[in-house]
């Protein structure tokens, strides 16, 4: 049924009220971080009287944020790392061979995710400590690994499982091995939901706050830690919470800007078999 001008109007007056609102929360972040000492926007749309670079001035060079960037973004990169060369050989094994009980452990590892991270904070305490890798960007990497893994499990089991296998059969009648399949065969044609779900990752595991707060002191030290320094007992810094949760968006800007020809393919893959 052909659908008249008025429910096109609706869509598009739909469309941009959703993303006025998801860029709204920019907008204020951008007007705060140049607002003056003592003068915080009041109104929706109110500019500052007199702008100011001070608060950027602060985090970009009198602060500097990179330090606390670097050990966030080596944290992430790690434990991604890690995670995806962990999990996507246990996806495949669930995705195809025939396993005694592989839906439960499957169901496990999504069951597991579920749980709080807050109730894993003390065991993984004691475990890191006794490894001596407390404030150490290592040993913060490896407690994201547990729910690293499930996640990139799960995810890649879904992405693998609608993969077709007749190029897998051939690869074994030609000798190949369970291993040499994965890798030439099935991990290529699976890149973008490995981009999906390290992207996933990646981004959850930088802005990551109960575990840094812990596990963590001085050197490993990351950026929701750094920003969390401007909440004081007595006063919030407002502006320089602002430009510095901007600057600290750099990292997931640029992962995205690199993996970006895979992500709308690889969030639709699977749909259509």
């Amino acid at each position: 049924m052909k659908r008249g001008r008025g429910y096109r109007l609706v869509l598009v007056a739909g469309i941009v009220a959703v993303c006025l609102w998801s860029l709204f929360p920019f907008y204020g972040l951008i007007v705060t971080s140049i607002s003056p000492r003592g003068e915080l926007p009041t109104a929706l749309f109110e500019l500052p009287a007199h702008p100011t670079g001070v608060f950027w001035y602060e985090v970009l060079v009198k602060d500097p944020l990179w330090f606390h960037m670097r050990n966030s973004v080596l944290i992430g990169l790690l434990a991604t790392s890690i995670s995806m060369l962990a999990a996507v050989p246990a996806a495949y094994s669930i995705s195809r061979f025939k396993l005694r009980g592989k839906e439960t452990i499957y169901l496990a590892f999504l069951v597991f995710h579920m749980a709080p991270w807050i109730s894993l904070v003390f065991p993984l305490f004691l475990l890191i400590r006794n490894l001596g890798l407390l404030d150490t960007q290592f040993g913060l990497a490896m407690s994201y690994l547990p729910w690293n893994i499930a996640l990139a499990v799960w995810l890649m089991r879904g992405f693998l499982d609608v993969i077709p296998q007749q190029a897998e059969e051939a690869a074994r009648v030609d000798g190949a091995s369970p291993i040499q399949t994965m890798f030439r065969i099935v991990l290529p044609q699976v890149l973008p939901g490995l981009a999906v779900c390290s992207m996933f990752i990646f981004n959850t595991n930088i802005i990551e706050y109960i575990f840094a707060l812990t596990l963590t002191n001085v050197d490993a030290v990351t950026l929701p830690l750094k920003l969390s320094g401007y909440v004081t007992e007595h006063i919030v810094k407002w502006q320089l919470v602002s430009a510095a949760g901007l600057v600290s968006m750099i990292p997931t800007v640029t992962v995205y800007l690199l993996v970006r020809k895979y992500l709308v393919y690889g969030l639709s893959f699977g749909m259509v078999k």
